[in-house]
């Protein structure tokens, strides 16, 4: 029998000037024996770690992998606010990855040491780094949007974009308050149990909140957005987040 763990890493460098350097945001997918002893497992994740971060330090310069992972490669940082948005999905969709996995785990094995640092992260994610996102898009991007699209031909349907787009995040907030009801129950002992098709209720409104943003938002707005609106954007998400401001070129 094995026992299942989701694991992140997160590494961020940053010059002097606050320009990030790269930023590595992985996951990885452990199986450990679940007759493994505390001290015998505890082992096994340093283990891992260390394996792990030795493995990216190869494969960042192996011809094999390098060039296709590009693991060193600087990720799209807040001097490229729509690219740090789209990212943001990515995170997103590793975060509903990982509750949807979780239902059928628990129902298997309980609310395992596994479990709840599964359910940790998520509930981390989604009260913490979720509510920056929205507030991105409403307080900043959105406006900006709507001002750029103002006597032009792309007026209505930006308008219809973003009231679209802010009942997305009003549905997401009423499904999320559920989830975290749910998911705090299993880290308090009152439940044993989740609830597979709220967690696919909850990924389902996602998922198709960020296909129209990509399809839709983010086209429109690299289009109609120029550089000001996009340093004064990136400099904003910055802000949000407690990090100086972003060096654009």
């Amino acid at each position: 029998m094995f026992i299942i763990a989701y694991v992140d890493f997160n590494c961020r460098w940053e010059n002097g000037a606050g320009r990030t350097r790269f930023d590595i945001q992985t996951q990885a997918l452990v199986r450990l024996h679940s007759h493994f002893r505390p001290a015998s497992r505890t082992r096994a994740w340093v283990s891992l770690l260390a394996g792990s971060l030795t493995f990216l330090k190869v494969a960042a310069r192996s011809p094999r992998y390098g060039a296709g992972m590009n693991l060193w490669e600087p990720p799209a940082g807040f001097e490229q606010p729509l690219a740090a948005l789209a990212a943001c999905h990515r995170r997103i969709e590793k975060q509903m990855a990982t509750l949807a996995r979780l239902p059928k785990h628990i129902a298997r094995n309980g609310v395992d040491a596994e479990a709840r640092l599964a359910i940790s992260g998520v509930l981390r994610y989604f009260l913490d780094a979720a509510p920056n996102h929205h507030a991105d898009e409403e307080h900043d991007l959105f406006p900006r949007l709507l001002r750029a699209a103002e006597g032009s031909a792309d007026r209505a349907k930006s308008f219809e974009l973003v009231s679209h787009l802010l009942v997305d995040h009003r549905d997401m907030e009423a499904v999320w308050m559920q989830v975290n009801e749910a998911l705090a129950a299993l880290l308090s002992g009152a439940a044993s149990t989740l609830d597979a098709q709220l967690c696919k209720d909850f990924s389902r409104i996602y998922a198709g909140h960020i296909e129209r943003e990509e399809s839709q938002l983010i086209p429109l707005a690299e289009r109609l957005l120029r550089k000001p609106e996009l340093v004064a954007l990136g400099t904003a998400m910055a802000q949000r987040r407690g990090l100086p401001p972003p060096v654009f070129d």
